[in-house]
């Protein structure tokens, strides 16, 4: 599929040039945004995430995308593999791995951070309309903070000696849904090494919109290789043919002298050249 895609030279020569905003405007788009360079992209794609799952159950957690060059968003995590990288944070379903929106880290009031004063599983909680803030202290000098719109009391498990709160409890059931994304990206992704900060995060991008779009179509064909360990592959097998099939068709009818193995190539990917009948050259105005 990729031979008859486009040869690699072009391949690479799109991935050394490709930018996703207008050099010309980006060094006052820079004054108010640091990520200008990639802005109006990670907007779009926002968007449509947001516009095509509404879900009950969210949870914020962060991904950090591993990147080592140059970059003001480049952070380091020991808690992470990767150590050094950009931080973001994902909204995703709590119970599939679809991802709805990226954010900033949000603030937290200074009556919620973690105090040494605190007692071990006591909580403070907060209120605000519909959302109530949690925090919890699992072990001193810690705090665990939640922000929840589906609990509004105080309620807390008595009977258990952490005492969790009832937010802190549904928490514990569907907070890995950022975690699994993570981990479902990297086991098929696009990522290659470059010293770009956009272009990593286009590849991070390209990574979590084929995971949503794996998403969105077993959940609307629930029978696709059910049961079968490799059902997602053959999803992005499938998916990247029919993005590339326009191209190669366009490829095959407009360069006739393609090397054998290259037409070949497209053959067995289901594209092959239209035949068409000789037409008679006309004998008008002409005689014996």
């Amino acid at each position: 599929m990729y031979k008859a895609t486009m040869a690699i030279g072009r391949f690479e020569d799109i991935s050394r040039f490709l930018r996703f905003d207008d050099k010309r405007t980006r060094a006052f788009r820079l004054e108010t945004n640091h990520m200008a360079a990639f802005r109006y992209i990670w907007d779009q794609f926002l968007v449509n995430c947001r516009q095509q799952f509404i879900s009950d159950c969210v949870t914020v957690d962060e991904q950090l995308v591993p990147f080592r060059g140059r970059s003001k968003f480049v952070q380091y995590m020991p808690s992470k593999p990767a150590k050094y990288g950009m931080k973001i944070f994902w909204i995703c379903d709590a119970r599939i791995p679809y991802a709805i929106d990226g954010i900033n880290k949000p603030d937290v009031p200074p009556l919620m951070k973690a105090s040494r004063s605190w007692e071990v599983h006591s909580a403070e909680f907060g209120f605000n309309g519909s959302m109530t803030m949690v925090s919890y202290v699992p072990k001193k000098g810690k705090a665990l903070v939640l922000l929840s719109t589906m609990h509004h009391d105080k309620m807390v498990d008595e009977n258990s000696e952490k005492k969790n709160p009832e937010a802190i409890k549904f928490y514990n059931k569907t907070k890995g849904s950022v975690d699994t994304m993570d981990q479902m990206i990297r086991a098929y992704t696009c990522k290659r090494q470059t010293q770009r900060w956009p272009m990593v995060l286009w590849y991070d991008l390209l990574d979590i919109a084929t995971l949503n779009a794996y998403t969105l179509f077993t959940a609307r064909h629930p029978d696709f290789h059910t049961g079968v360990a490799s059902a997602r592959r053959l999803f992005l097998k499938e998916l990247s043919k029919e993005l590339v099939t326009p191209h190669m068709k366009s490829r095959l009818e407009g360069f006739p002298q393609l090397q054998t193995q290259i037409v070949e190539a497209m053959g067995r990917c289901g594209v092959t050249k239209a035949t068409t009948q000789p037409q008679e050259r006309s004998r008008q105005g002409k005689g014996k």
